[in-house]
């Protein structure tokens, strides 16, 4: 249960490609290398599942993310500390201004209400923003016109996409011949606590766990598949690896498997 604590912990399957790590920040890291090493092609499709958006585009105006070339070049920008760094809350939109991502699909737990709540930035507010029109979300992060401008100057022209799914029973509306990309499955355990507060547990009913777990396993080939397990937002480390072993059982692997990846 130590390795809870180890905000640095990431892991990844000896024989799949499958990764977990107990800070969401790691998942920008390993989508990164994961292109430099050819495992991943550019212009993948993202299933986001989580409770929370993650979508916060500040770092679009740190230049150091377009700068990253190699391995170490991504982990020393993952752990840098300081103004405009990577966190939990903005690691999706680095790899979508990147072109490792060009398409992302939402998957938000409809019964966390605060959370579901939250307007997403997709698209349509990216092009009103960066032609000139006045448009409003309602966000409790600090995003800005001019961030939205300045994504809309860098993605012109390309084939980008961004939606929303109202929970992981949505994804029966998708049409799988029409994915472009290699398939990444990006899984947040909190997906399944409905609490609002800080280390509290309010887990959705077991069968329904396992329910979701085996639609997102079956629903597509998967390229690639990282795990937060984000402790403090499943409720207490108890809560955690509750969920941890309710995916590991689904996903037919085990954790003695999973050796250091960086």
């Amino acid at each position: 249960m130590e390795f809870l604590k180890d905000e640095n912990f990431l892991v990844k399957h000896k024989d799949k490609n499958i990764f977990l790590m107990v800070s969401h920040i790691w998942a920008f890291v390993v989508w990164e290398i994961e292109r430099m090493r050819g495992n991943i092609k550019e212009g993948s499709t993202l299933f986001h599942v989580d409770t929370h958006l993650d979508d916060v585009p500040e770092l679009i105006e740190n230049n150091k993310i377009y700068e990253l070339s190699n391995e170490d070049d991504v982990v020393k920008f993952a752990k840098h500390e300081g103004n405009l760094e990577l966190r939990i809350d903005n690691f999706i939109f680095p790899s979508f201004v990147r072109d490792t991502i060009n398409h992302i699909y939402y998957i938000s737990n409809t019964e966390n209400e605060r959370e579901f709540n939250q307007n997403h930035i997709d698209m349509k507010a990216i092009t009103m923003a960066g032609e000139g029109e006045n448009i409003y979300l309602d966000r409790n992060d600090t995003t800005s016109d001019y961030t939205l401008i300045k994504l809309y100057e860098i993605l012109k022209g390309k084939d980008k996409t961004i939606q929303r799914l109202k929970g992981v029973e949505e994804l029966d509306l998708i049409d799988l011949k029409k994915l472009k990309g290699d398939k990444i499955l990006d899984l947040d355990l909190d997906y399944f606590n409905n609490s609002t507060l800080w280390k509290t547990a309010e887990l959705k009913n077991e069968e329904v766990i396992i329910s979701n777990l085996k639609k997102l396993k079956g629903f597509t080939e998967w390229d690639l598949i990282t795990v937060a397990l984000s402790p403090s937002f499943c409720g207490e480390d108890d809560d955690c690896l509750f969920l941890l072993n309710l995916f590991l059982n689904t996903f037919e692997v085990s954790i003695s498997d999973f050796e250091y990846y960086l």
